[in-house]
């Protein structure tokens, strides 16, 4: 039994070195295995472990109910150990790869494959991190676009800074501390328009993370929990440079939280204070997770947020957010997504105009990869949402670019019934190409808005979201993209039409 929890140990071990070779390398080619068919769970897998020379099988079969041996397993490590970028490894990848050298050092001898030069290299990275570990990114915009009177047409700017900090800690090094450091581009506390100007650097997260025992975590500091998975937000690319953003969490807080996986998932909870980098302030909020793995194809999570809102500038005492997003996998390369949001609200006083306590949203999307349809992948989505629904992480965050007039976007309270229908398009060309396609339409009804006489009139306002884009990846650090985005908008709306040309560049160290 203990013989079998080591080998099963090794394999994890090597899974994870493995994984440290392939991100960092080149695109796959086709699969070379006879006996594994398309469509196959394990398709794409052994297809990069082929590809990379990593895995060879047995001629033109992988064998993939074939026990492997120690010997195997040593020829594998010591392929993925030739192509992994150590100095990219943290301090927990350094440590469980001398524990897998060490551990099969005998079989790798017999082989003629030479530790000291690996030994080499882990002691040379360790000694250069010292338990630490630095990285982050610039992006830097050069835009050309169609203003407002008295704006400048082109405005370069910093877009984004962020430099990354860790720390491992532990005798598993599986424990660490983490803060990130950000540019901050100051907003006004009346329009909550962005100052373009004044901005200044700030540590938006500083936290530990450390185990528990049994299978339980804690984390503690300021930080963000992203409930909402990446998976249910569109994104332009390999870069992620434009992408639409959660809608009530992944906001960083002072905050603790707890998690824990089982056999069918993880349930994750956390307790947190106010957003002081936000205009509202939520003196106390609780949100939770449940995420559910039942087999490969379908998942379901189930999400809770509960906040107490302390802020004069609104009439919302108590906002409580239930959620159920299942997710169904029809085959490897198809995804059929939806959610469904419910919200509870406590007002303090009436409004202008009578709210709706019980606002409700839902989406519901189709994914297709680019492996079925060879030249690019395609995202489908439709949204509905309850005119006073909140965003928690404001509502702009339904749009897919950061431009600057989002009248109808610049708060968190939806204030007409609203309906988004998207669709993406995204080509990955080769190693260092790749380009997408997108086209949205936001359809508000019942927007109530003052006019001239102080009296509510009820408008339809709608806009049109178009961008193309294309990207190139320099080498692993440095990567450009040139982006167009044209917003149109009908006559409620009461807004020009908008062309934005932006030149990206992206550095990570």
């Amino acid at each position: 039994m203990r013989k079998d929890i080591r080998t099963l140990s090794l394999i994890l071990i090597a899974a994870s070195v493995m994984s440290l070779a392939l991100s960092f390398s080149s695109a796959a080619q086709a699969n070379p295995f006879s006996d594994i068919p398309a469509g196959h769970w394990a398709y794409d897998a052994a297809n990069m472990l082929a590809s990379q020379g990593i895995m060879t099988g047995y001629g033109e079969l992988f064998k993939g109910r074939h026990l492997i041996t120690r010997y195997e397993m040593a020829s594998a490590l010591a392929r993925s150990l030739a192509k992994a970028d150590l100095k990219h490894a943290t301090q927990a990848q350094l440590k469980m790869i001398q524990n897998m050298t060490a551990e099969l050092s005998e079989e790798l001898d017999a082989l003629g494959v030479t530790l000291d030069k690996t030994d080499r290299r882990l002691a040379k990275i360790e000694e250069r991190l010292g338990g630490w570990s630095l990285s982050g990114s610039v992006n830097f915009d050069a835009n050309f676009m169609d203003g407002d009177a008295g704006d400048p047409a082109n405005k370069f700017k910093l877009a984004r800074f962020r430099l990354n900090i860790m720390r491992s800690f532990g005798e598993k090094g599986d424990n660490y501390f983490y803060a990130q450091m950000d540019n901050y581009r100051q907003r006004d506390d009346k329009t909550y328009k962005i100052n373009e100007v004044e901005y200044s650097s700030y540590f938006s997260k500083v936290y530990a993370d450390f185990g528990l025992g049994s299978d339980w975590r804690m984390r503690v500091g300021l930080f963000s929990v992203d409930y909402e998975t990446s998976d249910m937000v569109y994104s332009t690319g390999r870069f992620g440079e434009y992408s639409q953003g959660a809608w009530l969490t992944d906001i960083n807080k002072d905050a603790i939280a707890v998690s824990k996986s089982f056999n069918l998932g993880y349930f994750s909870a956390y307790a947190y204070g106010r957003d002081r980098f936000a205009t509202s302030d939520d003196s106390m909020g609780v949100s939770a997770l449940v995420a559910l793995q039942f087999n490969e194809k379908l998942a379901l999570n189930i999400g809770f947020d509960h906040k107490n809102v302390d802020n004069e500038t609104t009439t919302l005492d108590s906002l409580t957010t239930i959620w159920v997003a299942p997710k169904y996998e029809i085959t490897p390369n198809i995804g059929l997504r939806g959610a469904y949001y419910t919200q509870f609200a406590g007002y303090s006083a009436a409004e202008t105009y009578a709210p709706d306590e019980r606002p409700s949203a839902w989406r519901v999307l189709l994914d297709v990869k680019q492996r079925l349809l060879k030249y690019t992948s395609l995202w489908v989505e439709y949204n509905k949402i309850d005119k006073n629904f909140v965003m928690t992480s404001g509502s702009e965050s339904l749009m897919l670019s950061d431009h600057d007039q989002r009248d109808f976007f610049s708060s968190n309270n939806i204030g007409g019934d609203l309906e988004i229908f998207r669709i993406g398009l995204n080509q990955v060309w080769s190693k260092r190409w790749s380009s997408w396609l997108y086209y949205a339409k936001y359809k508000f009804s019942n927007y109530p808005i003052l006019n001239e006489f102080g009296n509510i009139e009820h408008i339809c306002p709608e806009m049109d979201e178009i961008s193309a884009g294309l990207e190139y990846k320099m080498n692993d650090n440095i990567s450009f993209s040139l982006a167009y985005f044209y917003h149109k908008y009908n006559e409620d709306a009461n807004m020009e039409k908008e062309r934005t040309l932006r030149f990206r560049t992206s550095i990570y160290f």
